[in-house]
């Protein structure tokens, strides 16, 4: 079964915050992957969530910016 996976973050620079959120996601049960770009000399970091989890995830997304 092929999974649609939709990006929910987008970061710049040092992979931490793409990290952190990624692991904050993972401990709630929703499965994440990882993707880098190169954009020019910067490197783009995008957090992939499984479609059918999308909601919850960005529900789990506000709060991690929110602490």
């Amino acid at each position: 079964m092929l999974t649609k996976w939709i990006a929910i973050h987008e970061s710049y620079g040092l992979p931490r915050a793409a990290q952190a959120l990624r692991l904050y996601l993972e401990n709630q049960g929703i499965r994440v992957k990882i993707t880098t770009k190169e954009k020019r000399s910067i490197y783009v970091y995008q957090v992939l969530v499984a479609a059918e989890q999308k909601e919850r995830a960005t529900l789990l997304l506000k709060q991690f910016r929110d602490r």
